[in-house]
């Protein structure tokens, strides 16, 4: 521990330092690699900030206002590549390029969901499926829409050129 001012006659690296607490104002030129001994409290500056940790990296953003941003931006598009470990490609995206945003999933299916249950499935070439409590009721094919459950009309219902095949029953008129 220092009490007063530190000179260094040199070139201190990151290699160097294996605990360092900044409170204050950090500026960096390029490429700050940041390993399990860095803490930093204050404005920070970074070009590039590579994180090396082994577990969760939890970002806490904390704001007099209420409100909180985690910024990913570039000259293009922003956006946050999530990966599987030692994956060499994304396999979840969210993008926005100014136009539109993106929530991509690279190797397998989209899923949203809540409450426990998805809402939503886009599986294979981006093909959609409805689902009630996790159960397709109205999915996409190359051929048009699969109805693979009862459909349940409620009200006066128009269908224009109808054809039937198969076994029909109809009652009343």
């Amino acid at each position: 521990a220092f009490s007063g001012n530190v000179t260094i006659g040199g070139t201190l690296t990151y290699e160097d330092v294996t605990n360092i607490d900044s409170v204050g104002i950090v500026t960096a030129q390029t490429d700050v690699h940041v390993g399990a001994g860095l803490s930093v409290v204050g404005v920070s500056t970074l070009t590039d900030l590579t994180v090396e940790k082994t577990g969760n990296l939890n970002v806490n953003i904390k704001s007099t206002s209420g409100w909180g941003a985690l910024e990913v931006g570039g000259s293009v598009a922003g956006y946050i590549d999530i990966k599987k470990p030692f994956s060499d490609d994304y396999d979840m995206r969210l993008m926005c390029d100014g136009t539109n945003n993106y929530i991509s999933s690279n190797a397998r299916p989209l899923k949203l969901a809540a409450q426990g249950a998805y809402g939503i499935e886009l599986g294979a070439y981006g093909a959609p499926s409805l689902k009630y409590n996790n159960d397709s009721k109205l999915v996409t094919t190359s051929a048009g829409i699969s109805i693979p459950k009862d459909l349940d009309v409620d009200g006066h219902t128009n269908l224009d050129n109808v054809s039937i095949a198969g076994v029909t029953t109809f009652s009343d008129n």
